[in-house]
């Protein structure tokens, strides 16, 4: 529940700003010269591929690292119920292997959830510089007379606003 309390309005808001900022960025660019709808398009396509194969792939990685969440916890849970009886018994080391085999497997879950995170952000990076490339290089080989240097200016500023840094 706090997660939908807390983090969820966060969220909503970070994205509903992104996409403002990107929707706006990419108007104010094909409004400077409508070829860019090109390269706007297969960004889109290229994009659309990419968050599908990402989505298929962390919802697996995900489901993976809260089935080896569950281990440690119920593993800690039994450990301090049973206390008594483990110091009995003298099995404070076996436990603590366990323990550790068990957060080992949790925590390169979780390292590989958060590399593809990590991997799914620096393509869209590198997707917004190709954008960039592709806008600038565009106003490189047009004719001097056909856009003013400030809107060049602005297309250009506008396509590295898309990179939210």
């Amino acid at each position: 529940m706090s997660v939908v309390d807390e983090q969820l309005p966060k969220a909503t808001l970070d994205a509903g700003q992104y996409l403002t900022m990107m929707f706006g960025s990419i108007i104010v660019t094909t409004i400077v010269n409508p070829i860019f709808l090109v390269p706007v398009a297969v960004c889109a396509v290229v994009f659309y591929k990419a968050r599908d194969i990402y989505l298929r792939s962390s919802r697996k990685v995900k489901r993976l690292e809260s089935a080896a969440r569950s281990p440690v916890f119920s593993l800690l849970a039994d450990v301090l119920n049973d206390l008594p009886t483990v110091r009995a018994l003298n099995a404070q080391k076996m436990l603590k292997l366990k323990v550790e085999e068990y957060q080992d497997t949790h925590t390169s879950a979780w390292l590989m959830y958060c590399s593809m995170s990590q991997s799914f952000g620096l393509l869209l990076d590198f997707m917004v510089l190709i954008f960039i490339a592709c806008v600038t290089f565009g106003f490189l080989i047009m004719p001097k007379g056909d856009v003013s240097s400030a809107a060049v200016g602005l297309a250009i500023s506008q396509g590295m606003a898309l990179s939210g840094k």
